[in-house]
């Protein structure tokens, strides 16, 4: 046994006694000496190869920065040193860049313990964490006063604070989190102040003490059958045979059996209503509170049917839903207030939220939606579907609106469709209107009779009435036309009494038969002959040309509206229908109406003619005479 204790080498040379240990190995190992060395001991431990024994000193191991740790050559496992920067012993793992580390993580923060293979690894500034297992609070930095026990517990924690995490792969699911708690292998707590026990596999969690919620404690006994849990305002629950004093039961073997009278539980009564009308039903406070022989019906919801006397065969559901009915029969009102002031109205339908609350007398009317038919009181045959449809009709009858909004401003209008939202949404007094489509006849008032087919049509009528629009965005360019028609995507009607077919893009007319132009005797007045002849035409330059929007670009013949006119002013006609121009200064023609003119040059031209051959006739015959003498 080799004795190192008074060798003179560690008193007179001026070395560290980690120096003389190493000096030690080195001899052990050069010599392949078997013996066990002792420093500070004369006797070292027979199951020690080295024995280190000191009263007043301690071991140093190397002392190094977590970068010269790194840059050790081919680090043998159980190798041990002191990490500078994590203020921690350090023992290779032998798998590379694991360090098992007994200390206080990095940033060498001396209130924090970390036991573990990259265990504190990210930190800088957090203090008194606790973090045991590999990469317990791993990512953690300036987050404090967090305990982690398992390996990776607590991994998604940076600066969160008072959190704690017991078990492989506990966490939270925010690097922020405060007091929150995850315990069990994959316990995921996810907000603060929370605890989370077991991860989603859990079923079951047993204790055999009471469980203390808040300021309850529960008990921890099954209780009897029939027991109820109850407290006694001083933050203990325990189980109580509930007591049936009070309940007006008969010997029931099944059901409780309550005789003629309805069950009232805080408040709400489920039963009959007044009068207990058997084939009534009353669920509410208030329901059916003042029936007297009323029968058939159904009300559920507070003070639902609550006036209804003698009327029947009536469903209300929704909290004052029927509240005013009394006599008014088979009506259907679903939605809290629904036909709220409906009294002797009758086969009514309401579903939606105060829809036909305002009604009074009103029958047969249909209302589905929020405020559908809202204010009405004595219309009648309406049909309102949408959100505020027909909303402010109080007396207006057999109108029918679809959609939201639609005929949202009828008053006293009749026999008004519209489908579509917004679709007159403003007719106040208008009736025998037709609108289908986005925003028809959307800002008609008074207008009557007329007709919109598409998204926007018509939707500058107001007054006008007997109009058409067929075509999205077709439409008058004045509100108060009189029979104004316009067909086509588009199609802009000037005038009353007038007929767009389509917008400025069309290129093409077409018509399977030639157009018959009305021409009456009967239809006419002050008939006299044309003024317009021969002089009139000669007057015209016929021209050639090519239509801007045509994209055939075929060749068209024809007049250019604005020298026709110039002919007809030189020709005294200022007051004629053969040119028009619309309200954007853009000009027409109407070419049947110079066919009058054309003939009139021809019998003109034909009178010249038969006179000149008259003439030629004579001196024909003169020439005759003359060559015969």
């Amino acid at each position: 046994m080799l004795n190192l204790n008074n060798v003179p080498l560690f008193y007179k040379a001026p070395m560290s006694l980690y120096k003389a240990i190493l000096v030690i190995l080195l001899f052990l190992v050069t010599f392949t000496m078997q013996a066990q060395v002792g420093i500070g001991t004369t006797t070292p431990d027979g199951s020690a190869k080295l024995d280190v024994s000191s009263t007043n000193k301690g071991f140093l191991p190397p002392r190094m920065t977590t970068l010269q740790r790194d840059a050790i050559t081919s680090p043998a496992t159980g190798l041990q040193i002191y990490n500078t920067d994590k203020a921690a012993i350090e023992t290779y793992t032998g798998t590379t860049g694991n360090w098992f580390t007994v200390g206080s993580g990095k940033g060498g923060i001396i209130t924090n313990t970390a036991l573990g293979v990259y265990t504190l690894y990210a930190n800088s500034t957090g203090g008194h964490n606790t973090a045991s297992g590999d990469s317990a609070l791993f990512a953690n930095t300036t987050g404090s006063f967090s305990t982690a026990l398992g390996g990776n517990a607590l991994n998604t924690n940076t600066t969160g604070t008072y959190n704690t995490a017991i078990g492989y792969n506990s966490d939270v699911t925010s690097a922020a989190l405060t007091n929150a708690t995850a315990i069990g292998n994959g316990a995921i707590v996810t907000a603060s102040n929370a605890i989370q026990l077991g991860n989603t596999s859990v079923t079951n969690v047993n204790t055999s003490g009471t469980v203390t919620a808040g300021l309850i404690t529960y008990p921890n006994t099954a209780g009897t059958n029939g027991q109820v849990l109850t407290t006694n305002g001083s933050s203990t629950a325990t189980w109580t045979s509930f007591s049936t004093s009070g309940v007006p039961y008969t010997g029931a073997t099944g059901a409780v059996n309550l005789g003629a009278h309805d069950l009232t539980v805080n408040g709400l009564t489920i039963g009959l209503g007044s009068s207990a009308v058997a084939t009534n039903t009353a669920i509410g406070n208030g329901a059916l509170a003042a029936n007297t022989t009323g029968s058939s019906n159904t009300a559920i919801g507070n003070q639902a049917l609550k006036s209804n006397t003698l009327a029947g065969f009536n469903t209300a559901i929704g909290a004052s839903a029927m509240y005013a009915n009394t006599t008014g029969a088979y009506n259907a009102a679903i939605g809290y207030e629904a036909l709220r002031y409906n009294t002797t109205g009758q086969s009514n339908t309401a579903n939606g939220y105060e829809a036909l609350r305002s009604n009074t007398t009103g029958s047969q009317n249909t209302a589905i939606g929020n405020n559908a038919l809202y204010v009405n009181t004595t219309g009648c045959d309406n049909i309102a579907t949408g959100y505020m449809a027909l909303f402010f009709n109080t007396t207006g009858n057999q109108n029918i609106a679809n959609g939201t909004s639609t005929l949202t401003s009828n008053t006293t209008g009749n026999y008004n469709t519209a489908n579509g939202v917004h679709a007159l949404t403003n007719n106040t007094t208008g009736y025998s209107n037709t609108a289908d489509g986005d925003s028809a006849m959307y800002a008609n008032t008074t207008g009557s009779f007329s007709t919109a087919l598409g998204g926007n049509a018509l939707n500058t009528n107001t007054t006008g009435t007997y109009n058409t629009a067929i075509g999205y965005n077709s439409d008058v360019t004045s509100a108060a036309l009189t029979n104004a028609t316009a067909i086509g995507n588009g199609a802009i009607v000037t005038a009353s009494n007038a007929i767009q077919l389509g917008n400025s893009s069309i290129s093409s007319a077409k018509i399977q038969v030639a157009w018959t132009i009305t021409s009456d005797k009967r239809w006419k007045s002050n008939i006299q002959n044309s003024n317009l002849g021969l002089d009139f035409i000669s007057k015209l330059r016929p021209v050639s040309y090519f239509r801007n929007n045509d994209e055939s670009k075929k060749l068209e013949y024809g007049f250019i509206a604005q020298e026709l006119e110039e002919a007809l002013n030189h020709a005294g006609v200022t007051n004629n229908g053969i040119v028009s121009k619309d309200s954007k200064g853009m000009y027409g023609v109407r070419y049947n109406d110079l066919m009058a003119p054309m003939v009139k040059a021809i019998q003109e031209q034909q009178t010249i003619i038969e006179a000149q051959q008259k003439q030629i006739d004579e001196l024909k015959q003169l020439v005759e005479t003359l060559i015969k003498k």
